[in-house]
């Protein structure tokens, strides 16, 4: 139920983002999020096939009202492996970033007398880093995946090195 509850306040903490904070390129975000919707439905379990997202993208995606034809991505990290990975990516990658966030949350309660902890504040980051893929594919970046998993390597050691209680 929890969980229910964090994604309608997510959901409409969007909308209510999007409706009071509009920028000039949220619509070319938006198109591009409908693109990538569209290629998944079209190719749901494999995907288009790795890096050939643009190129699906320009040749028959593309909104006509599109002002950049040339973007690699979608925006959205989860789009993106959806439609370029299908299912089969998509699945694979949430299961580990569930399993990340189990992890996570189970360090947190742990340290729930103490607010700042180093776990509480890696925790914090790379729930951070995985909401921020929301609107970017960061995680396609070298730097960004040696810091998420320097991070996620930390948070490990103290899982490990702590006694339970």
């Amino acid at each position: 139920m929890a969980i229910l509850s964090f994604a309608a306040l997510f959901i409409v903490s969007l909308l209510i983002f999007y409706k009071f904070n509009v920028r000039s390129y949220d619509s070319e975000r938006l198109l591009l999020w409908e693109s990538a919707i569209k290629m998944f439905f079209d190719y749901p379990v494999l995907g288009v096939g790795l890096h050939r997202w643009s190129e699906y993208y320009i040749s028959g995606y593309i909104s006509p009202l599109a002002k950049e034809p040339g973007l690699p991505h979608p925006h959205n990290l989860y789009l993106f492996l959806l439609s370029e990975r299908g299912l089969v990516g998509f699945v694979s990658y949430l299961a580990l970033i569930l399993w990340q966030l189990k992890v996570c949350c189970k360090n947190v309660l742990r340290n729930m007398n103490v607010l700042w902890t180093y776990e509480n504040v890696y925790t914090a980051i790379i729930i951070g880093m995985l909401v921020h893929e929301l609107v970017d594919v960061n995680a396609t970046l070298r730097y960004h995946m040696l810091i998420y998993f320097f991070l996620w390597g930390i948070l490990c050691l103290q899982q490990n090195f702590q006694p339970e209680k």
